[in-house]
């Protein structure tokens, strides 16, 4: 195979990692917003606590873009969590 190929072969998985990855992503920060969710109703009728409190999952293979992203993703939800709350 020449060169050429390779990049594109190598860009394509790259991109479908990418974007599989934003999708998990997607999905934990949804799961985390219906956990709040679900504590806060809970809380309010009295009822104990299904889960302990939230675990940051921490992808090792991430570079510094990923993890600088995550961050911000992270105090997104937050934000968003506290705008709802109001």
């Amino acid at each position: 195979m020449d060169e050429s190929h390779l990049k594109f072969i190598k860009d394509d998985l790259l991109g479908q990692i990418t974007r599989v990855d934003r999708e998990i992503n997607n999905a934990e920060a949804y799961l985390t917003i219906l956990q709040k969710k679900e504590r806060e109703l809970q809380s309010n009728h009295g009822i104990a606590d299904v889960y302990p409190k939230e675990e940051v999952v921490v992808h090792k293979h991430r570079n510094l873009a990923q993890k600088i992203y995550a961050e911000n993703r992270v105090s997104t939800i937050e934000e968003r969590q506290e705008a709802f709350a109001r």
